[in-house]
């Protein structure tokens, strides 16, 4: 799967042009729709088959060509397959059939150059020849069709899984400004662990998450999925912090497939008017906060969820100012390499010097494709790793209030 993002995000898999990509591909599966039409009209083909093979029948007694193991032999077994592929090996068995006919009626001298055992012979190789690849074709066409079926329902199964962890948030909620990006890493098209959602409280606060699953695959992606969920609801629930941190640790326990499997959280707590955050890290990379400067909001630390049972577990408080940018992110983001054939990770602090060189106060769509040029031309290529990052920038107060319509990542 290609990166998204909100609104108008680029994609490398993309078509420059999408008027023209989409032209290409309908010009792509006419003929193949074409072809297919054909299998629902076998005699329509076995009709027009055996007027070819009669037709190319009289040329070539024309030509004064006798060898019913050459040229006609030849012409009579092309066009057989050729109707068989097309229609099926009943199609092709009674084209082949016609040209046997069209064979002895106009070529054939009975008794001398092709006598009436040696046509029969050939005729009857000629329809277990084309039997033989009418049958082939059906195999392979009924394979085809299972392998498109299983690739279908492989995307339908890779849309769901990524609507439970990317979920659609809107671009723009009271007073604040989001901006996500998924990308996936580059051995792989599907999924991994990678997750991340706001949620407005009922109170007009703003609950925030952002978690990764180690590993890849489905069962990344399912701890992941089941992880958010849980999440969801036990923010609208009003559930205190500790026992958030229970109940999810409960629900790493019993969901995980795999006893190695473990998930990094951050999760965040922000008052009505974005002055007040509450946090907390379950091993997971702290937050940047981009203000007239740019620092990690740190908190005290805590094990991530599967790795051993946890304590008592407290947020961290800080006041935020005015106006300010929060960038939240995965671990895939920094752990591509910090120049090219070089093994030294690019790592949180030069993340941080990125943005500080950048002077950014707020971050948007470019700004967030520049970071990922820049991270794989450090990297020398793709990043290794699933990336997800969710930006939420507290907007001027002159700002009108309301939520815009979503604009999340594409699914």
């Amino acid at each position: 799967m290609a990166g998204s993002m909100n609104s108008s995000q680029p994609s490398s898999a993309r078509s420059a042009d999408p008027d023209l990509g989409a032209s290409r591909r309908r010009r792509r599966r006419r003929l193949p729709l074409w072809l297919a039409s054909l299998r629902q009209h076998p005699y329509q083909v076995a009709l027009v088959g055996a007027l070819v093979e009669v037709l190319i029948a009289i040329l070539l007694s024309r030509a004064n060509h006798h060898d019913i193991l050459g040229l006609a032999g030849a012409e009579a077994i092309l066009v057989g397959l050729i109707a068989a592929v097309l229609a099926g090996p009943l199609a092709g068995l009674a084209t082949t059939t016609a040209g046997a006919v069209a064979f002895w009626v106009f070529i054939s001298d009975t008794g001398e150059t092709a006598p009436t055992a040696a046509t029969i012979v050939a005729a009857v190789l000629w329809g277990v020849a084309v039997v033989a690849g009418g049958a082939i074709a059906d195999a392979l066409r009924r394979e085809a069709a299972a392998r498109r079926k299983a690739d279908e329902e492989s995307a339908a199964l890779h849309r769901r899984l990524e609507s439970a962890l990317l979920p659609i948030i809107p671009s723009s909620i009271d007073g604040y400004e989001t901006t996500t990006l998924y990308r996936p890493g580059e051995d792989r098209l599907g999924l991994g662990g990678d997750f991340y959602d706001l949620q407005v409280l009922e109170d007009g606060s703003l609950a925030l998450l952002i978690g990764d699953v180690s590993g890849h695959g489905p069962h990344s992606a399912a701890l992941g999925a089941s992880l958010r969920a849980a999440w969801r609801g036990l923010v609208q629930a009003g559930i205190d912090a500790p026992s958030m941190l229970t109940a999810l640790s409960y629900v790493a326990e019993s969901e995980a497939s795999a006893d190695d499997l473990f998930a990094t959280m951050w999760l965040g707590w922000l008052d009505r008017g974005g002055s007040r955050l509450r946090m907390g890290s379950l091993g997971h990379p702290a937050p940047l906060l981009l203000t007239s400067d740019v620092r990690h909001l740190e908190s005290s630390p805590v094990p991530p969820l599967g790795v051993v049972p946890h304590q008592e577990w407290l947020p961290s408080e800080v006041d935020l100012p005015g106006a300010w940018t929060m960038v939240l992110y995965t671990d895939g983001l920094v752990e591509g390499r910090a120049a090219p054939g070089v093994s030294e990770r690019f790592g949180s602090e030069r993340l941080l010097e990125w943005f500080a060189d950048r002077g950014a106060a707020a971050t948007d769509d470019t700004t967030l494709q520049a970071l990922i040029s820049a991270l794989e031309e450090a990297n020398g290529g793709p990043l290794p790793d699933d990336v997800a990052v969710l930006v939420l920038t507290r907007a001027p107060e002159d700002a009108a209030p309301g939520v815009s319509p979503p604009a999340g990542p594409e699914l």
